[in-house]
């Protein structure tokens, strides 16, 4: 017969955390032993983000308009020089059939807020900053490590691609990225993806594309599109530049965009996202994540538990 000295303490804590598990964790992201989570979201509210032809309902977010933009303003910028920085997505394509151009989405880290612009199209120049005189419109475009995620071309497998770069800021002339690579698409439809960026030495970081391999259970890296490109993205100390050309350094994060192309009626959308850190041991902190749709066993025994402590204290 089970009796409370029976009972092992580590029993009870592993039972009590398989009957706590939820159905569907927020995120639910296969993070690396050693990740800190800094924030997460499984777009249940739009609290925090700041919108501009885009909208958040239904755990998902979606374009509503070309050329849609979401932010989110971290509370504390993220320093790359501490540890890796990973951001974490669940993104999916309306359909097989989606446009490669049309029905593309953008995932950002802001690693500089610039400036406004005001930009003229007629003669596609940069002409002042806000206020704006006649004929011109504000742009405001920061700079982040950037990706673009396409759809596959079923007829075209050159023109099937993600990329990953830098992207300094609005430049109508050239539209310049100081680092820049494209992958290769997976057979299969993935729809969990890793954007992990690293410092490796004073003068060199690295960016991988990653997906969630669901066979493998595990995160793989992208292949290179060619073998003119790479996987991972080598990116210098001094490719980290705004839009007037100056290096940022420390490299910090500020903020997550999005971007959604909208060309089409269809939607592409977005409907989990983390972002996580590998800090150093002493600034590591311990979180605990508190399911969504834990058991309803799982209370008395929580309650079991406190008794089986307090008697055991009262010894």
């Amino acid at each position: 017969m089970f009796t409370y000295k029976s009972i092992s303490l580590g029993l009870l804590l592993t039972l009590l955390g398989l009957i706590t598990l939820p159905t569907k964790a927020l995120g639910q992201f296969s993070y690396d032993a050693n990740e800190t989570e800094i924030f997460k979201t499984d777009f249940d509210n739009s609290d925090g983000w700041s919108l501009s032809g885009t909208t958040i309902n239904a755990g998902k977010i979606v374009g509503t308009s070309a050329w849609g933009t979401a932010s989110y303003s971290l509370n504390n910028r993220v320093n790359l020089d501490l540890g890796p920085v990973s951001l974490y997505w669940s993104g999916i394509f309306p359909s097989t059939n989606a446009h490669r151009e049309n029905d593309k989405y953008y995932v950002g880290l802001q690693y500089v807020d610039n400036a406004p612009v005001c930009y003229n199209s007629s003669s596609n120049t940069i002409v002042g900053t806000p206020l704006c005189p006649s004929g011109s419109s504000i742009v405001d475009e920061n700079a982040e490590l950037r990706v673009a995620m396409r759809p596959r071309n079923p007829t075209n497998v050159t023109d099937t691609y993600h990329q990953v770069y830098v992207d300094p800021g609005f430049d109508p002339i050239s539209n310049y990225s100081p680092a820049s690579t494209r992958l290769n698409l997976p057979a299969g439809q993935p729809t969990d993806f890793r954007l992990r960026v690293s410092k490796v030495s004073s003068t060199s970081y690295e960016a991988s594309l990653s997906y969630w391999d669901i066979a493998q259970t595990a995160w793989k890296i992208f292949d290179p599109k060619s073998t003119l490109m790479s996987s991972p993205l080598t990116i210098k100390a001094s490719d980290w530049i705004d839009a007037n050309g100056l290096i940022e350094s420390p490299v910090t994060f500020e903020a997550i965009n999005l971007q959604f192309r909208k060309n089409s009626t269809r939607n592409s959308e977005i409907t989990a996202l983390a972002l996580t850190q590998v800090l150093p041991p002493l600034l590591q902190q311990q979180s605990i994540t508190v399911p969504e749709s834990p058991s309803i066993i799982g209370l008395p025994l929580v309650m079991g538990f406190g008794i089986l402590l307090k008697r055991q204290k009262q010894k």
